[in-house]
Protein backbone atom coordinates (compact mmCIF):
# COMPACT_ATOMS: atom_id res chain seq x y z
CA UNK A 1 0.00 0.00 0.00
CA UNK A 2 1.30 3.26 -0.71
CA UNK A 3 -0.97 5.73 1.09
CA UNK A 4 0.72 8.88 2.65
CA UNK A 5 -0.45 11.70 4.66
CA UNK A 6 0.14 14.82 2.98
CA UNK A 7 1.08 17.94 4.78
CA UNK A 8 1.65 21.40 3.30
CA UNK A 9 0.95 24.83 4.30
CA UNK A 10 -1.41 26.68 2.33
CA UNK A 11 -0.64 31.05 1.43
CA UNK A 12 -2.07 31.98 4.88
CA UNK A 13 0.40 30.14 6.30
CA UNK A 14 -2.37 27.33 7.72
CA UNK A 15 -1.01 24.13 7.62
CA UNK A 16 -3.18 21.29 6.18
CA UNK A 17 -3.31 17.56 5.52
CA UNK A 18 -4.94 14.71 3.40
CA UNK A 19 -4.16 11.43 2.79
CA UNK A 20 -2.94 10.70 -0.67
CA UNK A 21 -2.40 7.65 -2.84
CA UNK A 22 1.00 7.73 -4.58
CA UNK A 23 1.83 4.16 -6.74
CA UNK A 24 3.58 2.76 -9.79
CA UNK A 25 1.34 0.53 -12.05
CA UNK A 26 2.92 -2.00 -14.10
CA UNK A 27 0.37 -2.56 -16.95
CA UNK A 28 0.24 -6.52 -18.56
CA UNK A 29 2.25 -4.72 -21.49
CA UNK A 30 4.77 -3.91 -19.73
CA UNK A 31 4.14 0.27 -19.80
CA UNK A 32 4.32 1.20 -16.04
CA UNK A 33 1.60 4.56 -15.01
CA UNK A 34 2.17 6.71 -11.96
CA UNK A 35 -0.67 7.41 -10.41
CA UNK A 36 -0.83 10.44 -7.64
CA UNK A 37 -4.21 10.75 -6.01
CA UNK A 38 -5.97 12.26 -3.05
CA UNK A 39 -8.50 9.98 -1.64
CA UNK A 40 -11.86 11.13 -1.22
CA UNK A 41 -12.10 9.71 2.43
CA UNK A 42 -9.83 11.09 4.38
CA UNK A 43 -8.73 8.27 6.90
CA UNK A 44 -6.21 5.50 5.91
CA UNK A 45 -8.13 2.84 5.80
CA UNK A 46 -10.33 5.10 3.27
CA UNK A 47 -7.13 5.75 1.11
CA UNK A 48 -5.83 2.11 1.21
CA UNK A 49 -9.16 1.22 -0.29
CA UNK A 50 -9.37 3.86 -2.92
CA UNK A 51 -6.17 2.44 -4.19
CA UNK A 52 -7.36 -1.13 -4.11
CA UNK A 53 -10.18 0.42 -6.15
CA UNK A 54 -7.73 2.34 -8.82
CA UNK A 55 -5.60 -0.49 -8.88
CA UNK A 56 -8.49 -2.36 -10.11
CA UNK A 57 -9.94 0.34 -12.23
CA UNK A 58 -6.40 0.53 -14.03
CA UNK A 59 -6.15 -2.99 -14.86
CA UNK A 60 -10.07 -3.71 -16.31
CA UNK A 61 -9.20 -0.44 -18.01
CA UNK A 62 -11.39 1.79 -16.92
CA UNK A 63 -9.41 4.16 -15.12
CA UNK A 64 -10.00 7.64 -16.11
CA UNK A 65 -12.89 7.03 -18.47
CA UNK A 66 -16.03 8.90 -17.78
CA UNK A 67 -18.45 6.32 -16.68
CA UNK A 68 -21.98 7.63 -17.87
CA UNK A 69 -24.29 3.97 -17.72
CA UNK A 70 -25.33 4.14 -21.25
CA UNK A 71 -27.51 7.59 -20.66
CA UNK A 72 -26.64 9.60 -24.19
CA UNK A 73 -26.37 13.74 -23.70
CA UNK A 74 -30.00 15.25 -24.18
CA UNK A 75 -29.74 16.59 -27.62
CA UNK A 76 -31.14 20.36 -27.68
CA UNK A 77 -34.81 19.65 -29.43
CA UNK A 78 -35.59 17.40 -26.28
CA UNK A 79 -33.80 20.39 -23.83
CA UNK A 80 -35.42 23.62 -25.42
CA UNK A 81 -39.35 22.37 -24.47
CA UNK A 82 -38.34 21.31 -21.41
CA UNK A 83 -36.68 24.86 -20.66
CA UNK A 84 -39.16 26.96 -21.91
CA UNK A 85 -41.73 25.49 -19.96
CA UNK A 86 -39.64 26.14 -16.55
CA UNK A 87 -39.49 29.39 -17.85
CA UNK A 88 -43.39 29.27 -18.04
CA UNK A 89 -43.93 28.31 -14.63
CA UNK A 90 -41.28 30.98 -13.37
CA UNK A 91 -42.76 33.92 -15.42
CA UNK A 92 -45.95 33.12 -13.35
CA UNK A 93 -44.93 34.09 -10.68
CA UNK A 94 -43.23 37.26 -11.41
CA UNK A 95 -45.48 40.59 -11.37
CA UNK A 96 -45.96 42.65 -14.87
CA UNK A 97 -43.96 45.40 -13.96
CA UNK A 98 -40.99 43.07 -14.09
CA UNK A 99 -42.03 41.32 -17.00
CA UNK A 100 -42.22 44.77 -18.88
CA UNK A 101 -39.32 46.01 -17.57
CA UNK A 102 -37.54 42.74 -18.67
CA UNK A 103 -38.87 43.23 -22.24
CA UNK A 104 -37.57 46.89 -22.14
CA UNK A 105 -34.05 45.78 -20.81
CA UNK A 106 -34.21 43.62 -24.13
CA UNK A 107 -35.14 45.95 -25.90
CA UNK A 108 -32.53 48.27 -25.63
CA UNK A 109 -29.90 45.07 -24.82
CA UNK A 110 -27.40 44.53 -27.74
CA UNK A 111 -28.48 40.88 -27.79
CA UNK A 112 -30.36 40.29 -31.03
CA UNK A 113 -34.02 39.82 -30.64
CA UNK A 114 -34.31 36.43 -31.81
CA UNK A 115 -31.02 35.52 -28.86
CA UNK A 116 -33.46 37.53 -26.46
CA UNK A 117 -36.24 35.97 -26.93
CA UNK A 118 -35.50 32.03 -26.55
CA UNK A 119 -34.52 31.70 -23.21
CA UNK A 120 -36.04 33.45 -19.58
CA UNK A 121 -35.63 36.61 -19.17
CA UNK A 122 -33.50 38.75 -16.16
CA UNK A 123 -36.41 39.28 -14.35
CA UNK A 124 -38.10 35.54 -14.35
CA UNK A 125 -34.85 33.96 -13.14
CA UNK A 126 -35.52 32.46 -9.79
CA UNK A 127 -32.59 34.09 -7.78
CA UNK A 128 -33.37 37.81 -8.77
Amino acid sequence: MSVRLRKWQNKAGKVEEAWQVDFMFHHPDGRRQRVVKFSPVQTRRGAEQYERELRASLLNGTFGKENNNGERPMPLAEFAPRFLRGCRKISVIISPAERSLAVSERASSSIPRETASFGCSVAQSPLR
